[in-house]
């Protein structure tokens, strides 16, 4: 059971950048195109790479338009959508919207792919969520539905219908040719975005050179690593389940979140008040629980 484990690297990487992304949006620039064009450059030099090691997959027209572009469009729309949230929201009001995917993914692979499971595998995904949800947010009662919140359940129910997809096509081709092509396909439809930004993207590369342009792509490169371990757990494993895993997202940010709070308050501080740490203690528990039920 292979996938469980690359699904808990994928959680583990991306909670990375979760910590390093807060850092680049408020300190280094407000402009989300500047990670997110560095991220597509990573991607697509990665996914040149992996073509011409592995050459290209046997697909049909139809296949090929959907496997190139579909899941690329979907993951930069989902992306604008998660940034224009933080822009709109506090972090604490939308992030915890973007775990409800598992939810969705469980519907979507359903009716499409026919994904089923026993009524215990659906209780551990709902744990899985309600823990994430508890312990990314600072109080529930500051989800707000206004736009922020619709934006953000956007951007999930976007990368719930990537991760079916991904799953479709991988019947077709290795996890590492799904991984090229994906990236290769952002980095071509991301190009009009990166031009109607150019200025920002100079802007940064002023104040910070080649330096800080290094960092925020290295940062960007864990993000890249996270993705090619969540399309090999989805090689082995069930789109519904390996989406849940990723749940466990939160819980490693905790943990990177509490170790720089401990070394380097200056770029991070968590709060370690009692009543935090008590709900924090519980959302754990339930991911611990859910996380069992579902493997």
């Amino acid at each position: 059971m292979t996938w469980i484990f690359y699904s808990i690297l994928a959680a583990l990487f991306w909670s990375s950048v979760n910590i390093a992304d807060k850092v680049i949006i408020t300190k280094l620039t407000k402009d989300p195109v500047v990670p997110m064009f560095l991220l597509s450059i990573v991607g697509f030099i990665w996914g040149v790479g992996i073509v011409w090691m592995q050459g290209l997959p046997l697909l049909t027209p139809t296949q090929w338009f959907f496997a190139l572009f579909g899941i690329a469009v979907l993951g930069i729309i989902s992306d604008i959508f998660y940034f224009r949230a933080m822009q709109r929201e506090e972090v604490s009001r939308v992030v915890p919207i973007f775990y409800v995917q598992a939810f969705f993914v469980a519907v979507i692979a359903a009716v499409t792919i026919g994904e089923q499971f026993h009524p215990v595998t659906y209780l551990g995904i709902v744990l899985l969520v309600f823990g994430a949800i508890l312990l990314s947010s600072e109080r529930i009662t500051r989800i707000r539905l206004r736009a922020g919140f619709w934006l953000m359940l956007g951007a999930a129910l976007m990368l719930s219908i990537t991760s079916v997809m991904a799953k479709y096509f991988l019947a077709s081709m290795s996890p590492y040719q799904m991984f090229a092509l994906t990236n290769i396909g952002y980095f071509v439809l991301f190009l009009p975005w990166v031009f109607a930004h150019r200025f920002s993207l100079k802007l940064f590369y002023q104040r910070y050179g080649v330096s800080g342009t290094i960092g925020v792509t290295l940062t960007q490169l864990l993000s890249i690593v996270g993705v090619l371990f969540y399309f090999l757990a989805l090689d082995q494993g069930t789109a519904t389940l390996v989406s849940a895993l990723t749940s466990l997202q939160p819980f490693f940010v905790l943990f990177s979140a509490v170790v720089v709070s401990h070394w380097w308050p200056q770029i991070y501080n968590e709060v370690v008040d009692a009543p935090t740490v008590a709900r924090k203690f519980v959302a754990m528990i339930a991911m611990v629980i859910g996380a069992l039920l579902v493997t």
